[in-house]
């Protein structure tokens, strides 16, 4: 029917037409415009809403079908239509060929005006063209005309029986469509059949091939001219969805359904066309096709496995069908059929590697389809599947080693632990069911991991070789990243599964969640390292394979810098106990595990993990061997890579190390601080059990306070512990838990606020001066160099802002809290500051002897402190080289120019000075730093602070003028110019800054009882230096203090002259005055 015809009244049925014909007319009728099939015009498309059932608009039930009749004929003018007749005599068989064939294509244009009896004889005149063997332009012209004579709605039953004959003859490819649409249009899509007792589909099946063939040769052409139809192209592409539709509508509409015989010819012909074709539309209508003969006439026995290998190919091969496919395969799966087609997917699969030449995509389909029937599992209709045997029939699919089947399989493991089959999962055993799963992902697996032995270490594995085609590379990655993204998949099911899972299927399970450890997300990872906790498999008294599972803790857990931070500590912790267990300590250090952790350990940049490595390597101390032991020293020893860069902690940097934060903002502590934090804690157990780790420890801990690479906290807390370091008088070494220093920190923790009610001699020139050369916190620049400004620095560990006060050191925030608690201690008793040399009164006595022979006994009691090395370590005294300590501190008093460590330097050395046994092995540093403090406060050569810091360089002097007094304690040990030297420090401080001149004061009071002679010779000087001060009342009583003092020293005043005793009168008189 061509599309210029319009439906007429339909004839009256004959008498012969039962109800039942009426009713079915009724439910069948649709529109005769072309099917849904026809408009599938884009192979890659999606279904049509009319095409998403079996039947699409055929169930639909129009009653268009009722008002059929021939076509209403156009305005013409009737003398110019030629007669029946006439066109009767031309297109008979003894007129020209060529005038034949014109005059069959006019004939259609004056069809209308004939009946339907005339155009039969009409076309039975022009039968012979159809057929013609040589012209094609012959069949054309017959074929349209036969077309347009089927199309007439008024034709008797002999006509159409006439009109039959010419279509169901053999006949040559180039025609067939036309026989086609003839046919359609005759049997009216399907519905009226009365014309022939033949059977239809037999006379299609006929068709399909071949005209098939036509259409790809026309696609092929189309596609070879880049979308332009050729020349001479008279074939439409979509008369073979036609053709599939109307296949169709013979299987469903008909009464009595075709046999079996046929419909298996038929679907023959389509597997044909299915295995050729490249076009998704061919495969979509064949899809139909398949769908309603499973659905009506059901598949015969020798096509359905042929339908089946069809259907898995098409499932793997067009996932753009995947809808419509799923729709036949489920149709199938509740067909009478069900147990066959479980039974043959399993042949499928099984015969994998026994039948080489059977397609991939046979196994990938029989896959793919059982995936959608784990998906159906359990709706009305659909099929049982047996746990046992679908692993067992994915473990022989696995064996091709193909990564498309692989990605296939875990997708089908996947739907079994999700839906009503997961009910299924958890009765049976999971052993083989997680080695499918293992075998499917060994290769994404491989290219993350390295070989698992225990022993050996994790690395990538190679990119693919520079050889390798970039299309097969892209492949092989897409691969990859499916079957990571179905191992993601399959472990958030096991996770959702955990509570249900027995203990068997849980270590089971547990295998595949190590393997994939990469993948796996927090909650996902800590089941696995519980599950190692809880069932003790890490523990060498509960497990055999506590090796294995120890190393892969360790390995894919511990040292995996890519997890997550709470990951790795809660994978520590399992460790930790484990490790701690019965004797469990030796296996660990035997198998190396204590060694691993220590493995890169400088690249380590999460500071929480951190801590918790420093504290389990810490508390690993007491059981370990020596070789173990100083692994660990020196492993806590080194400096962190993820710290700041070095060029900027440096002295001679132009950005210093940022520190400075106001006491609001929030001072995240370095890695550097977190290993120092650990050496202390083993400094301290050395103390507690006697331990030779203490001299290595306390050597470490004094390079990192010299370390201006080292970050200023890590800095400070070795400083902390070092100048809490006491003795008492017999050498035993103990910390102190409290520094009695708290007048000197407060100058240096001076803020804007609590110096408002301070009185200062500055004048307001400084500190318009001191204003210029202040900065933000974040900074650090030369002490010594006040015409530089403090560059701010960047570091991640700060927040940078200008400060709106002045800002305290960053020791000050936390001094108290950065040591544990002293009282927990038990201190053993052989471990000194210097070595007993007898009885104390001989000590007194050698105290006394020459700086010569001092040094000597200095030398004499290194050369002892070693010799615990050579004997048993456990029961040799241990003595500390406290002389490389004070040599530190003289260090950092010269050259230190961080902030942060000088103030703290400064503030906290003379407390540690007042111990004088402390010292009493390190004179020969002593003597310099008495050298140092005085020449720093003749000359003024102290640094000055910056002004930002609220610090004055008279707060500076006061800190070093009271470590300057606690060494007069040391005054026998000095030469007489020396000593001289040290009264002459106390007598320039007095007057010289605010502040100092109280404790010089009473700093030479002291020295006129241990120094005498020294105060003597300087006595004019130091009341000239008085009087110069006399007027300040809160200085004259001191004053007052030191003259009463002197008048009871008759020999340190011997020298004074009248005059000059005098003017100690005059003095007295203006103190009192004052």
């Amino acid at each position: 029917m061509s599309s210029d015809d319009v439906p007429q009244a339909p004839q009256n049925k004959p008498s012969t037409s039962s109800f039942a014909d009426v009713f079915k007319t009724l439910a069948v009728g649709r529109p005769k415009s072309q099917s849904p099939v026809l408009h599938a015009q884009n192979a890659g498309g999606a279904l049509s809403p009319d095409m998403e059932g079996r039947r699409g608009s055929r169930v639909t039930f129009g009653f268009e079908a009722l008002h059929r009749g021939s076509v209403a004929a156009g305005a013409s003018d009737a003398s110019n239509t030629p007669s029946f007749d006439t066109i009767l005599h031309n297109l008979a068989a003894d007129q020209p060929l060529q005038s034949a064939a014109d005059e069959a294509e006019k004939a259609v244009r004056y069809l209308h005006g004939f009946s339907g009896d005339q155009v039969v004889t009409l076309w039975e005149q022009a039968a012979y063209l159809i057929d013609h063997p040589s012209s094609s332009e012959a069949r054309t012209s017959g074929g349209i005309l036969l077309e347009n004579v089927s199309a007439r709605q008024d034709l008797s039953l002999a006509g159409r029986k006439s009109l039959f004959r010419s279509i169901s003859q053999p006949s040559h490819p180039d025609v067939i469509a036309r026989r086609v649409k003839a046919l359609i249009s005759l049997s009216d899509y399907g519905r009226k059949f009365d014309f022939t007792d033949e059977p239809i589909l037999q006379i299609i099946a006929a068709w399909i091939v071949p005209l098939y063939e036509q259409t790809a040769a026309i696609r092929s052409k189309i596609k070879r001219s880049r979308g332009q139809r050729p020349s001479g192209a008279t074939l439409d592409e979509a008369i073979l969805g036609e053709l599939f539709q109307h296949i169709v509508d013979v299987v469903t509409l008909q009464r009595h359904p075709p046999g079996p015989e046929v419909i298996e010819l038929v679907l023959d012909q389509i597997f044909t066309v299915c295995r050729k074709t490249s076009a998704a539309v061919d495969i979509k209508n064949s899809l139909v096709v398949f769908d309603a003969i499973i659905a009506t006439c059901g598949v015969p026995d020798e096509s359905f496995i042929p339908l089946l290998e069809v259907l898995c190919s098409i499932h793997a091969s067009v996932k753009s069908l995947a809808g419509p496919t799923s729709r036949a395969v489920r149709s199938l799966a509740k067909s009478s059929k069900q147990s066959d087609m479980i039974q043959n997917l399993h042949t499928f699969l099984m015969e994998t590697t026994e039948r080489p030449d059977r397609n991939l995509n046979v196994t990938r389909g029989a896959v793919d389809i059982f995936r959608d029937l784990l998906v159906a599992y359990g709706q009305d209709g659909m099929p049982t599947i047996d746990f046992e045997p679908l692993i067992a029939s994915l473990h022989q699919a696995s064996l091709r080693k193909d990564g498309r089947i692989d990605t296939d399989i875990l997708e089908v493991c996947l739907n079994a632990l999700q839906g009503e089959f997961s009910q299924v999962a958890l009765q049976h055993d999971w052993s083989e069911f997680v080695n499918v799963m293992l075998a499917c992902s060994d290769r994404a697996i491989d290219n993350i991991t390295a070989p698992t032995s225990p022993t050996s270490n994790f690395s990538p594995a190679p990119l693919p070789a520079a050889s390798t085609p970039p299309s097969k590379a892209s492949l092989a990655d897409d691969i990859r990243s499916n079957i990571i993204a179905n191992l993601t998949r399959i472990s958030a099911s096991l996770e959702a599964l955990w509570p249900n899972l027995s203990k068997s299927q849980k270590l089971e399970a547990w295998r595949l969640l190590a393997d994939t450890h990469k993948h796996l997300t927090h909650s996902q990872a800590e089941l696995a390292i519980r599950l190692l906790g809880t069932e003790r498999l890490c523990h060498p008294s509960a497990s055999d394979g506590w090796i294995t599972y120890s190393w892969k803790l360790v390995q894919d857990y511990i040292l995996d810098r890519e997890k997550a931070p709470e990951t790795r500590i809660l994978a520590l912790a399992t460790f930790r106990d484990a490790y701690f267990s019965e004797n469990a300590p030796g296996l660990y250090l035997k198998e190396g595990l204590v060694s691993a952790l220590t493995k890169d350990f400088t690249e380590e940049d999460s500071y929480l993990f951190l801590q918790e490595l420093v504290a389990f390597l810490v508390d690993g101390t007491a059981s370990s061997d020596e070789d173990t032991l100083n692994l660990i020293v020196d492993t806590l020893s080194q400096p962190m890579n993820a710290d700041e860069n070095t060029d900027d902690m440096s002295p001679s940097g132009t950005k210093p190390v940022p520190h400075y934060v106001l006491a609001s903002d929030t001072l995240a502590p370095s890695l550097s601080d977190a290993t120092t934090w650990g050496l202390i804690r083993i400094f301290l157990k050395g103390l507690e059990t006697k331990s030779q780790v203490v001299l290595k420890v306390y050597q470490k801990l004094i390079d990192i306070a010299l370390s201006t690479s080292r970050p200023s906290d890590s800095r400070l807390s070795a400083l902390r512990l070092l100048f809490r370091l006491r003795c008492d008088t017999s050498g035993v070494v103990h910390i102190a838990s409290f520094i009695d220093n708290g007048h000197l920190t407060a100058s240096m923790l001076r803020t804007a606020e609590s110096t408002k009610s301070t009185a200062s001699e500055e004048s307001s020139t400084e500190r318009s001066k001191d204003n210029d050369t202040s900065s933000t916190p974040n900074s650090r620049s030369s002490l010594k160099d006040h015409s530089v400004t403090p560059i701010g620095g960047h570091s991640h560990r700060v927040i940078s802002r200008r400060p709106s006060r002045w800002v305290a050191p960053i020791w000050a925030f936390d001094d108290q809290s950065k040591l544990p608690d002293m009282t927990v201690l038990k201190l053993g008793s052989n471990v000194y500051a210097f070595k007993a040399q007898g009885k104390e009164g001989e000590q007194k006595g050698e105290e006394q002897k020459g700086e010569e022979q001092k040094g000597q006994e200095q030398k004499d009691q290194e050369q002892k402190s070693d010799e615990p090395n050579n004997n048993d370590k456990h029961n040799a005294t241990i003595v500390l080289k406290v002389n490389l300590w004070a040599e530190a501190i003289i260090a950092l008093l010269q050259r230190e120019k961080d902030w942060d460590i000088y103030s703290y330097v400064s503030a906290h050395v003379s407390a540690q000075l007042a111990n004088r046994d402390f010292f009493r092995a390190a004179i020969p540093q002593i003597t310099l730093l008495r050298s140092v403090l005085c020449e720093q406060i003749k000359n003024e050569s102290f640094p000055e602070p910056l002004g930002w810091t609220g610090v004055k360089k008279k707060d500076i002097a006061i800190c070093l003028l009271e470590a300057l007094t606690m060494l007069i304690s040391f005054h026998a040990h000095f030469a007489k110019g020396e000593q001289d030297e040290l009264v002459r420090s106390f007598m320039y401080g007095i007057g010289s800054w605010e502040g100092t001149s109280r404790g010089c004061i009473h700093a030479l009071s002291v020295c006129c009882h241990e120094i005498p002679l020294s105060v003597t010779k300087s006595l004019n000087a130091i009341l000239d230096k008085m009087s110069k001060v006399i007027t300040r009342s809160h200085i004259a009583v001191h004053i007052l203090e030191f003259l009463a003092l002197l008048a009871r020293l008759p020999e340190v005043y011997v020298n004074l002259r009248d005059e000059e005793i005098r003017t100690v009168f005059d003095l007295e008189r203006t103190t009192i005055q004052e």
